[in-house]
């Protein structure tokens, strides 16, 4: 009851301090200042009976609390002066969790926590990302290789999109066997096997896609320009300008 009471009168009073603000603010109108003046003798009101139920509600307090007069709310007349709160509350700076040492503490402690989960999802997320490239790299190569006599430009065009990609996934394989080489790693390694590729075979290599991980600048940029053979797109000085500065591009991630 003493706490709603005190919220009750620094409500009351902090809102009377915002309207005599707002009143002695040059440019207010003639008919804000009225509503203002009405709302200042309303709250005034409340004021009167919000300090006799703090009064008495301080007084049972043990030890009791000091009473407060519309005297010294009359005497706030800046939100600056306004210091009920530090005279009749406890000062929370005197808890243990309020202390910033605790509070690291607690903090490093929860993040700690949420680690162990994430650690828990990114075992299961390396090793779908790895099976995804892998069952990628399978199906798109037996796709370019069923256009070789059906759809020759088509094959031609569809190496081209997918030689960028090949180079990514391999940047992203080389990654991700770094991660699996990692000190106390506890995630499944190598391939798996995708629910709609159950019949499938994994056990083709990942150096035989094109995708190996360990690549270095050359192979990225052999991956792009030399592997699928796209020797009439090469002889064109903007294709190979395009394919320089992906190299570039690509390089640099690695590093």
């Amino acid at each position: 009851m003493y706490c709603e009471a005190l919220n009750e009168l620094e409500h009351l009073v902090v809102m009377r301090l915002f309207e005599l603000s707002k009143l002695s603010i040059s440019g207010t109108g003639y008919k804000l200042r009225q509503k203002i003046s009405k709302a200042l003798q309303w709250r005034s009101e409340a004021i009167w009976k919000a300090i006799v139920r703090y009064d008495s509600q301080a007084a049972a307090l043990n030890p009791p609390r000091a009473a407060i007069s519309w005297e010294d709310i009359t005497n706030y007349t800046f939100l600056g002066e306004f210091d009920l709160l530090f005279h009749s509350r406890t000062d929370i700076r005197e808890y243990q969790w309020s202390k910033p040492a605790v509070r690291v503490g607690t903090t490093t402690y929860f993040k700690l926590c949420h680690a162990h989960k994430e650690i828990i999802r990114l075992n299961v997320e390396i090793h779908r990302l790895c099976t995804a490239i892998h069952d990628e790299n399978q199906e798109t190569s037996r796709v370019i290789e069923d256009l070789l006599i059906s759809e020759p430009h088509l094959r031609l065009e569809m190496q081209r999109l997918y030689c960028s990609c090949a180079a990514v996934n391999s940047v992203h394989l080389h990654h991700l066997n770094k991660v699996e080489q990692l000190h106390g790693y506890s995630g499944q390694r190598g391939i798996g096997t995708h629910l709609k590729c159950t019949n499938e075979s994994t056990d083709v290599p990942m150096e035989a896609t094109g995708t190996s991980s360990s690549l270095n600048g050359n192979n990225i940029y052999d991956l792009y320009y030399n592997e699928l053979g796209d020797g009439d797109l090469a002889e064109r000085e903007e294709d190979a300008a395009a394919l320089q500065d992906m190299a570039d591009f690509l390089y640099d991630i690695y590093d």
